[in-house]
């Protein structure tokens, strides 16, 4: 899979994120590219989104709801994998 560029930032739909050890496949899937599939090796998909809370902050659940820590979690790692690729493009 290849690595999101700024010139591919909103056309990029496949990558992977490093989260701790392991490697996860994200794809985003659909709502203007704002919905995340992540696929762990040898597991399900977990779709996440990203919403504002009631304090207006931005977070990351899950999609059904129900693993809303991971979800938080994987988030932070696709958002610094997003940084540092727009940022060396």
């Amino acid at each position: 899979m290849e690595k999101i560029t700024s010139g591919d930032k909103g056309k990029q739909k496949k990558f992977q994120v490093s989260i701790g050890e392991q490697i996860a496949y994200v794809e985003i899937v659909s709502l203007k590219d704002r919905i995340y599939s992540v696929e762990f090796p040898g597991q399900e998909p977990v779709f996440i989104t990203q919403i504002t809370d009631r304090n207006n902050k931005l977070c990351w659940v899950s999609i059904p709801h129900g693993k809303n820590e991971l979800a938080g979690t994987i988030g932070l790692y696709i958002e610094k994998e997003m940084d540092v690729n727009s940022k060396s493009g």
